[in-house]
């Protein structure tokens, strides 16, 4: 599995720099999980997995998340970097990626984080991360193939059983 994972890094990492930006800042959320296989709790914390070409992914996160940030696929495999409550998560980011550049921030990075790191990062421009991300996630891997077949074959056999099924004489709720 975390091979699957690392190479879903390894193309987001060659898309970042065919698109010439400096790395991708990628928070909570379906691109993370994507990327990853790591799905952290929605907390008010700063968790960011950064990639940047010709670089190692690097992923920041809360200290009270470690733990589960090693337990996931890619926990081993990146350089995992904590903070500390009272620490400023932005300026740890930035002294690890520096104050300039041209990123793809995540599309549901929530607001207070990406202004943040707009003020923290005060030379660095930002952009969408779907332009890398949107063309790797549209191709599917084996896994996701199997996946989406599954899916459809129960939902095939859902709608056989409703078309078998009697429905006059019943109420919607039934």
């Amino acid at each position: 599995m975390e091979a699957r994972f690392l190479d879903r890094m390894a193309r987001a990492a060659a898309g970042t720099e065919r698109a010439g930006l400096t790395g991708l800042l990628v928070t909570p959320g379906a691109d993370l999980r994507y990327l990853s296989g790591y799905d952290p709790p929605p907390l008010p914390r700063l968790t960011c997995l950064v990639l940047r070409p010709g670089h190692h992914a690097l992923l920041l996160v809360p200290a009270l998340e470690r733990a589960r940030a090693e337990e996931s696929p890619v926990g081993r495999s990146v350089e995992l970097v904590t903070w500390n409550d009272g620490d400023d998560p932005y300026a740890k980011l930035e002294g690890l990626v520096g104050p300039a550049g041209w990123y793809g921030a995540a599309d549901r990075t929530w607001a207070v984080h990406l202004l943040a790191l707009q003020r923290e990062l005060s030379g660095a421009s930002f952009v969408p991360a779907s332009g890398v991300l949107a063309p790797i996630r549209a191709v599917k891997d084996e896994d996701e193939l199997e996946r989406l077949g599954r899916v459809a074959r129960t939902t095939d056999e859902g709608f056989r059983r409703i078309v078998r099924a009697p429905l006059e004489g019943r109420r919607e709720e039934e």
